[in-house]
C-alpha cells in the first residue's frame, strides 16, 4: 500500500518508500507483538498522512520538524472505514487513536483529571484544514480501504482475546480497567519499536534480522564455571545448595515468585541460573535483571560477564545505566535515542528507576522498552527497595507483564516485604510462589547481633565509629544522607592515618564507585585496616564483609540488610555487633520513608527484649505490617492533582466526575485513562535530576573520541561511545547545575546530544562531585 508516497529522507537524500516502510513496520512489530494482527494495522494506519501533497512537498524540500502533521490523519480514516459499533470495533478504534497519534510523542489523557477530553475533541476536527484528510481520502484507493478492513476483521478477534483474558485473571475493576491501559502501552510499544527500527535500519541501509537467542551456549559457559567456585567453607556449601535448587525449579511455569535468600547466600549467580535455565525450558526472549541502585549495576554486570567468560564489550549483556543516553521525546537527538537501544540484547541490567519509568511513561521514547518486556524473565533484586509510593502501580505491571505477557517474575530479597498483602491485594504470586525453601540451610547461621547505641552528633558518631574499627580492625558506616556521610568522613579524615578511609556516594561516577569498591575488598582480603563510610548505596548487592557495621536508625529492612555486609562469610564463629543510632538534629523531613522506617523500628527495639534477634522473619514481617499499615494510602502515588497516579490509569472517576460537571454528560468511552496527566506526575525520585559527565579515569579520552566523530551523523562508534560515557556520570540536582554554572564549571559536549561535560577541578578523587558550599540533605 501507498506505493507511490515517500515516507523519509535520509541525510544523505535517499528516500524511502511509504509502503516500503509501512510492511516493514508491519512485519517487525507483528513479530515482535503478541497481538500481530492488531499491530500490522496499527502499522499500516500510523503514517498515513504522510501521502498529502503538503507532507509530499515537505519532506522533498524540507521544512521545520513536526510543522506538517501526520500522525492524526489514521485515526481519522479508521473511523470512517470501520464503521462497526459493536464495543469491540469502537475499544479497538479508540486504541488505535491513543497510539497512532502518540507514535512521535506522548499518549494523551483519556479525560484528563480536571475533566477536559482533548484526545477525543480533537477527533471531531478532520475537516480542519491542517489535516488535509480530504485529499488523503481522495488518495486511499478501493483495494487499500479492502486491505485496511480486512486488517480490521483479522485484529478483531485479538480485542475479543484481551477481553477476555482480563476478566479471566483480574477479580476488580480498578485492576482489570489498568490492565486495558497496560494493553494499550504495550501496543504503542511494539509501534514506537517497530518504526523506530526501520528508520534506523534505513539510515545505515540494513536489512530487518530476526533475532532468537540460543540459550544453550550461555548455559554450558555457565554451568562450567559455577563448578569452579569454591567449597570449601561452610557458606560456600550453602550458597552451593540454594543455587541447585534454583536450578532445579527452573521447570515451574510462568508467574511471579518470592526468592528469599539471607544475605550472603549467592541470590545473583543462584537467580541468574534459575533465569537462564528458565529462559531455554520455556523459550523465553531475554532475562532482564533490575537493581534498585546504579551502585551495584557495575558490580553485577561483571560478576555476570565473568561467570560467562564475556569481555566487558560484549553483545549478550546491555546495561542501561541513566539517562544520559536516554532521549526526553521525539524532538532529542537522534543519536542519544539510538544509543539507549531497544532493549535486544539477551540478557538486560538496569535499575528501578528506569524499569518503573519505562513502563509507568506515556513518551515513545521510554514506553519504547515495554515490548522488550513480554516473554522474558525479570528478575527484580533487593524489591525491599521498592518505593513504597509505586507499590500499587508495581503490582499491576508485574502481574500484567506475567498473566497477559507471558513473562515470569522473580521478587528477590533476603527481606521480602509482603507486597502482595496490600489493601487492593494486586499482586498476584504463583500458587506456592515461593522459588525455593532454604530455611534447612541458614537454620543454625547466626552471623550477627543488633545492638542499640545512643543518639549522636556527626562529631560523636565519628569517634564512635572509629573506637569500633579500633576494635575489630575494620569498620563499615553506612548514613542515611550524603550530606551526614561526607561530614563524618571529613571528621574521620583528621584521626590516625593507620586506617585506609573510603568514601562511597552518588555523587561518584559508577566506575569510580567501582574501583573503591575493588579497592576495599582487596584491603579487606589482605587484612589491612579499612572504615568505609557510605551512603545506603552499599547495603545492597555489594559483596563485602566487615568484623563491624554501625548502621545510622533506618527502617529494619535497611538494618538487615547493612548487617548482611558484616560478618558475611562467617569468618568468626561468634556473632558480631551491628551497631545502629539515631543522628542528632539530622533532617528527614524530605526522606519521609526513611523517617517513617526509622520511627517503627525505634518502637520495635524499645518493646522487644534485648536478647530478641530483630533480624528473625518474624519481627521483619511485623515490622512490614506495621510500615505498610502507615504507608497504604501512599501507595497509590498521591499526586496535587486531586487523584492518584493508580487511579488515573484505572477508573480514573475524577477526571470522569468533573467531564461530567464541566458538560453534563457521562464520559461515553472505553479508554478513561489519564496517561500523559500520570506520566507528567509519576517519578521514582521526587526532585528531577539531570546527569553529567566527569572528568575520572577515560572519560576526557572517551569525549575526545567523540568529537573526533563526524557531526551530525549516526555512527556505531558515537553509540559506543556514549554507552561507555554512562560509566562516568553522575545525576545532579537542579539547584547543583546552577551552583556550578556560576562557576563555569559544566558546559555542553556538543550542540547534538545535549550532553554536559564537568570541569576536572570540580571532581574529587576520595569524594566525587565538589560543590562550593555546604550540601542539602538528599538520599542516594
Amino acid at each position: 500500500m501507498f506505493d507511490d508516497s515517500i515516507a523519509r529522507k535520509s541525510a544523505e537524500g535517499k528516500l524511502q518508500n511509504l509502503g516500503d516502510h509501512s510492511k516493514n513496520v508491519a512485519e517487525i512489530s507483528a513479530f515482535v507483538s503478541h497481538y500481530p494482527n492488531t499491530s500490522k494495522l496499527l502499522a499500516y494506519l500510523h503514517d498515513i498522512g504522510k501521502i498529502s501533497t503538503e507532507f509530499q512537498t515537505y519532506i522533498k524540500n524540507g521544512g521545520d520538524r513536526g510543522s506538517v502533521i501526520h500522525a492524526w490523519q489514521g485515526v481519522f480514516l479508521a473511523n470512517e472505514i470501520l464503521a462497526e459499533d459493536n464495543p469491540y470495533a469502537i475499544l479497538l478504534k479508540e486504541m488505535i487513536g491513543f497510539c497512532i497519534t502518540a507514535h512521535h510523542n506522548h499518549l494523551d489523557d483519556g479525560v484528563s483529571p480536571d475533566g477536559t477530553t482533548y484526545h477525543f475533541d480533537q477527533l471531531l476536527k478532520s475537516t480542519a484544514e491542517k489535516y488535509s484528510f480530504d485529499e488523503i481520502q481522495e488518495k486511499i484507493c478501493e483495494s487499500e480501504r479492502v486491505q485496511l478492513m480486512m486488517l480490521f476483521e483479522e485484529a478483531k478477534p485479538e480485542v475479543r482475546d484481551i477481553l477476555a483474558q482480563i476478566k479471566s485473571v483480574y477479580q476488580n475493576r480498578d485492576s482489570a480497567t489498568f490492565a486495558l491501559g497496560l494493553w494499550t502501552k504495550y501496543l504503542f510499544s511494539c509501534l514506537v519499536d517497530a518504526d523506530r527500527l526501520d528508520a534506523y535500519l534505513f539510515d545505515i541501509e540494513e536489512s530487518y534480522v530476526r533475532n532468537t537467542t540460543s540459550w544453550d551456549s550461555l548455559i554450558d559457559i555457565f554451568e562450567t564455571n559455577i563448578s569452579k567456585l569454591s567449597s570449601t567453607t561452610h557458606m560456600d556449601r550453602i550458597r552451593y545448595s540454594v543455587s541447585e535448587k534454583c536450578k532445579s525449579a527452573a521447570e515451574r511455569e510462568n508467574g511471579i515468585y518470592q526468592l528469599t535468600v539471607p544475605t550472603g547466600g549467592g541470590k545473583t549467580l543462584s537467580s541468574f541460573r534459575f533465569a537462564l535455565h528458565h529462559s531455554k525450558q520455556h523459550a523465553k526472549k531475554r532475562i532482564i535483571y533490575v537493581i534498585p541502585y546504579l551502585s551495584i549495576i557495575e558490580q553485577t554486570a561483571q560478576n555476570l560477564r565473568s561467570i560467562l567468560n564475556l569481555s566487558e564489550e560484549n553483545n549478550v549483556i546491555f546495561e542501561h545505566h541513566s539517562n544520559i543516553v536516554e532521549a526526553e521525546d521525539e524532538k532529542s537527538s537522534e543519536i542519544r535515542k539510538l544509543s539507549s537501544s531497544r532493549w535486544d540484547s539477551p540478557v538486560i541490567l538496569t535499575t528501578m528507576v528506569q524499569f518503573l519509568e519505562s513502563v509507568m511513561s506515556a513518551k515513545s521514547g521510554k514506553l519504547r522498552k515495554f515490548a522488550s518486556m513480554a516473554d522474558a524473565v525479570i528478575i527484580f533484586d533487593e524489591i525491599q527497595s521498592m518505593p513504597i509510593k509505586a507499590i500499587n502501580c508495581f503490582n499491576e505491571v508485574a502481574t500484567f507483564l506475567s498473566k497477559i505477557l507471558k513473562t515470569t517474575i522473580v521478587l528477590c530479597s533476603a527481606t521480602q516485604p509482603s507486597l502482595e498483602s496490600t489493601q487492593r491485594n494486586n499482586l498476584l504470586l504463583q500458587d506456592n510462589c515461593k522459588l525455593i525453601d532454604c530455611t534447612e540451610e541458614f537454620k543454625d547461621i547466626k552471623r550477627v547481633q543488633v545492638v542499640a547505641a545512643c543518639e549522636k552528633d556527626c562529631q560523636s558518631a565519628a569517634d564512635f565509629i572509629f573506637e569500633k574499627a579500633i576494635e575489630n580492625g575494620n569498620c563499615l558506616a553506612i548514613l542515611n544522607t550524603k550530606k551526614s556521610a561526607l561530614t563524618i568522613y571529613h571528621h574521620l579524615e583528621s584521626k590516625s592515618t593507620e586506617f585506609e578511609l573510603i568514601h562511597l556516594s552518588t555523587s561518584m561516577c559508577p566506575i569510580h564507585r567501582m574501583d573503591k569498591i575493588e579497592h576495599m575488598k582487596a584491603c579487606l582480603s589482605e587484612h589491612k585496616k579499612v572504615i568505609c563510610v557510605s551512603t545506603q548505596l552499599i547495603e545492597a548487592g555489594v559483596d563485602v564483609s566487615f568484623a563491624c557495621v554501625v548502621r545510622e536508625m533506618a527502617g529494619l529492612d535497611s538494618i538487615a540488610q547493612a548487617a548482611g555486609r558484616c560478618n558475611r562469610n562467617g569468618e568468626s564463629s561468634e556473632p558480631k555487633n551491628v551497631y545502629t543510632f539515631r543522628l542528632k538534629d539530622e533532617n528527614l523531613e524530605k526522606l519521609m520513608d526513611i523517617k517513617s522506617g526509622q520511627e517503627i523500628t525505634s518502637k520495635l527495639l524499645e518493646n522487644k527484649n534485648r536478647d530478641v534477634n530483630l533480624l528473625e522473619e518474624g519481627i521483619l514481617t511485623e515490622y512490614y505490617k506495621q510500615y505498610f499499615d502507615v504507608k497504604e494510602r501512599q501507595m497509590d502515588y498521591i499526586t496535587s492533582e486531586g487523584e492518584s497516579v493508580y487511579k488515573m490509569l484505572s477508573g480514573n472517576d475524577y477526571g470522569k466526575k468533573n467531564y461530567k460537571n464541566r458538560t453534563g454528560n457521562q464520559f461515553s468511552h472505553f479508554v478513561p485513562h489519564a496517561f500523559h496527566t500520570a506520566d507528567r506526575n509519576f517519578q521514582v525520585i521526587d526532585t528531577r535530576t539531570k546527569t553529567v559527565v566527569v572528568m575520572f579515569g577515560d572519560a576526557e579520552r572517551l569525549v575526545e573520541e567523540y568529537r573526533r566523530q563526524p557531526s551530525s551523523i549516526v555512527t556505531r562508534d558515537k553509540i559506543m561511545i556514549l554507552k561507555k560515557l554512562q560509566h562516568y556520570s553522575v545525576a545532579l540536582y537542579e539547584w547543583e547545575l546552577k551552583k556550578l554554572s556560576e562557576q563555569s564549571a559544566i558546559y555542553p559536549l556538543d550542540d547534538e546530544t545535549g550532553i554536559i561535560l564537568l570541569c576536572g577541578a570540580y571532581y574529587s578523587n576520595a569524594t566525587g562531585v565538589i560543590l562550593d558550599g555546604v550540601q542539602d540533605n538528599f538520599i542516594v
